[in-house]
């Protein structure tokens, strides 16, 4: 039987690479060059607005699901993680670092040192939807290893 956080880590697994395969496919045809400044079109805020509540919606049910609210557990204190979910979430997390870090590096080199280095300008709209997207990457990374690692029996 699956514990709750084993159930929470398999939804937002899910609901995380539906939302970075959703903004790799809609980004795809929004980033254009306009006169030297590297721009997006006018969906790209929608499309931004759209991922960031997908993914309230989704911790919202997660957090519904890992601290019900029925009246049996009124009063009584937080329920709490065994030791086995902390270590879980804690070598997750970790591993996400480690794919978050050498993303950002990594962009921020191949922004530099490649053809887009001869863009005059960058819109500050798309360095925003791509930090939305690469902590999205990063979180889809951190909850299939949590899955990963509770069905491996760590």
């Amino acid at each position: 039987m699956m514990s709750k956080y084993e159930k929470v880590a398999w939804i937002m697994a899910f609901t995380d690479a539906v939302i970075v395969y959703y903004m790799s496919v809609r980004l795809s045809g929004m980033i254009t060059v306009e006169d030297g400044i590297l721009t997006t079109t006018p969906g790209l805020l929608a499309l931004a607005i759209k991922v960031i509540l997908m993914a309230s919606a989704a911790e919202i049910a997660c957090e519904m699901i890992r601290y019900p609210w029925r009246k049996d557990l009124k009063g009584e204190d937080e329920i709490v993680m065994d030791e086995r979910d902390r270590a879980i979430r804690h070598n997750a997390a970790y591993f996400s670092l480690m794919v978050l870090t050498p993303l950002i590096f990594g962009l921020t080199g191949s922004l530099l040192f490649s053809k887009i280095a001869t863009v005059g300008a960058i819109d500050t709209g798309l360095l925003w939807v791509g930090a939305i997207y690469v902590v999205s990457i990063a979180w889809a990374v951190r909850h299939c290893t949590e899955v990963f690692l509770y069905r491996r029996g760590y």
